[in-house]
């Protein structure tokens, strides 16, 4: 099957011959790219991006890997986070979620402590998302993610049916996101007094993990935590950092 079908970089399409089976997600240049990309600064606090706690008006411990670059023009070509990450939103990749699961693992396990009863949940993609592509990305990097970190996976999270967040502004996807989520039968029971790590892809306004945080508080969770793929993050602001973060290599 692998000379009909051979093994790909799902960022750059590069054939991975050569390359150890466990070492196989990513192509040896995109893997270094995105060690690059985690180490970035980040332009509020100046921690690189995978140990920076900044968030977007969420109310609880955040963590994420990687920035996503929002407000691009068409001219300009998609840094490699938004590659990984969009790509996974439109179809599923065995090695891809694979990838971004053990990326994942290593923030969840940090929230988690050493705490072997704290759950992972996120919430659900749209169900036109998901008919579209096949897949709830969200879920299914979040499942592998849980179980390389040791711990359990639960939905706990329901969709209503809603307008996509993407299409709204900021206002917009604050009130479409308090209508748009309720807990499954039972959640209460599982929440109880325990800590809950909610995983969403991007974080872009907050909108969707604040208002999901606060139906797990609701219910009786103890403590809520997020982890992300990505903070979102304007071309500007990027430019700016990239410009500085230059400059601060080329003095040392």
């Amino acid at each position: 099957m692998s000379l009909l079908f051979p093994d790909r970089c799902p960022a750059c399409g590069e054939l991975l011959d050569g390359i150890p089976k466990d070492e196989d997600l990513l192509c040896r240049s995109c893997r270094y790219r995105w060690e690059l990309e985690k180490h970035h600064p980040c332009p509020d606090c100046g921690l690189s991006e995978d140990i920076c706690g900044c968030s977007r008006d969420v109310d609880s411990l955040t963590r994420h890997l990687v920035r996503y670059v929002s407000e691009m023009s068409g001219e300009e070509p998609l840094p490699l986070p938004n590659r990984l990450i969009l790509a996974a939103k439109e179809r599923y990749d065995r090695r891809l979620y694979s990838f971004l699961a053990s990326e994942l693992a290593v923030i969840i396990g940090e929230l988690a402590y050493g705490d072997n009863s704290v759950i992972i949940t996120s919430p659900p993609r749209g169900f036109l998302s998901v008919v579209r592509t096949g897949t709830d990305q969200g879920a299914g990097i979040a499942k592998l993610a849980a179980k390389y970190a040791g711990l359990r996976y639960k939905k706990l999270i329901l969709r209503r049916g809603s307008s996509e967040q993407k299409l709204l502004s900021a206002a917009g996807r604050t009130e479409n996101a308090e209508k748009s989520y309720r807990l499954v039968r039972g959640a209460a029971k599982i929440c109880r007094g325990r800590h809950i790590i909610l995983f969403d892809d991007i974080i872009t306004t907050g909108a969707t993990v604040s208002a999901c945080q606060k139906l797990l508080y609701d219910c009786g969770a103890m403590q809520v935590s997020t982890a992300a793929l990505s903070l979102s993050r304007s071309s500007r602001i990027v430019k700016k950092i990239n410009r500085r973060y230059k400059t601060d290599e080329t003095e040392e």
